[in-house]
Parts: C-alpha cells; sequence; structure tokens
C-alpha cells in the first residue's frame, strides 16, 4: 500500500503495509466493513486509514479497499477486523485519517465489542461519520508540525489549488512572460 499525498499516524502503521501490526497479541476478533462520510458525502480515497481503539489501545486497522462491483461501485470502503481479549463488551472508538488533507478525525460513533461478530458487508457497510479533527496525532512526518506544503489557498494539504489564474507559464497568478 502507497500513501498519495501524506504520511499516516506512525503510530498506527509502523512497517508501513496498511495492516495492523499486534494480531498476535489478541484471542478475539470481530469484522466490520464500513463507509465514512462527511457532511452525507462519501469521502474515502486512496491513501486514507480507518483506526479502531479501546481507550487509548490501537485494536485495528484498515486501508482504503476500492469497491469494483455493484451499487457502491468505485467507492472506498474499510474492511476491518478489531482485536480483543475479552469476548464482549468492550467500547471502541473509531479515528480516520484522510491523506487528501493529512488530518486525522474522530469517529462519532462507537461499537461495543462482540467476539465474532459480522457487521457490514460490500453491498450494505456501516457507515461512520466524521467529527471533530484530532489535533494529538503528528502527521507531519516526524517533523516540528511546520507546514512545508502551503498552497494559495493557504491551506498545507499538498493539493495544488491556485486562487486566482495560471498565466502562460503555469504559475499561479504570475507575471507571464516578461516584455522583450
Amino acid at each position: 500500500m502507497s500513501f498519495a499525498f501524506a504520511d499516516p499516524p506512525l503510530s498506527w502503521d509502523v512497517d508501513g503495509d496498511g495492516e495492523f501490526d499486534n494480531v498476535s497479541d489478541y484471542q478475539n476478533s470481530a469484522s466490520i466493513t464500513s463507509q465514512i462520510t462527511m457532511d452525507g458525502v462519501d469521502i474515502g480515497s486512496p491513501g486514507d486509514l480507518f483506526a479502531a481503539y479501546v481507550d487509548s489501545d490501537l485494536r485495528g486497522l484498515a486501508s482504503h479497499y476500492e469497491v469494483t462491483f455493484g451499487p457502491n461501485q468505485g467507492k472506498y470502503f474499510f474492511l476491518m477486523l478489531l482485536y480483543s481479549n475479552v469476548s464482549s463488551g468492550e467500547t471502541v472508538t473509531f479515528k480516520f485519517y484522510d491523506s487528501e488533507t493529512n488530518l486525522v478525525y474522530d469517529i462519532n460513533e462507537d461499537y461495543s465489542f462482540v467476539s465474532d461478530d459480522t457487521l457490514g458487508n460490500l453491498f450494505s457497510p456501516i457507515g461512520f461519520t466524521t467529527g471533530d479533527v484530532d489535533t494529538s496525532f503528528d502527521t507531519s512526518g516526524g517533523d516540528d508540525g511546520a507546514c512545508d506544503d502551503e498552497d494559495q489557498d493557504g491551506i498545507c494539504d499538498d493539493v495544488d489549488d491556485c486562487v486566482g489564474e495560471y498565466d502562460e507559464c503555469d504559475v499561479c497568478n504570475g507575471g507571464g512572460i516578461a516584455d522583450g
């Protein structure tokens, strides 16, 4: 798996493979196929990650999965296995990493863990909605958090979104070719 625009929180995926690294630490699992929306719009895209927590303990990680058939063709869902050492009752909370904006969002919904539970599928995923941005995660790649790619719109998002017009040299708000 590659990350399209930025680096996810390093604590989520230490070896960079897009998968949960501590499977052998747990006895029980449950499965969730989910879709992430913001203001009613599907926001899943390549490079995004979906993480599950019990308190501050990471219990599951899913990278994007492009649905290639059926009514959800072209959408990106998250197929996650959640892990626990108890058979039921732990409250699982979620976070969403949006690679396009390089932000981590809290998810409004939570889940009460049940071993061997299977929630959602590619035809009818479990819907999760984004909440506030979680500023506790360092998605800056380990530096001081300062933006090194602030675009013309003033947003550090690694997306070239010129505010104004490009000149004939393809420079945003440029002066063009000099006279003479």
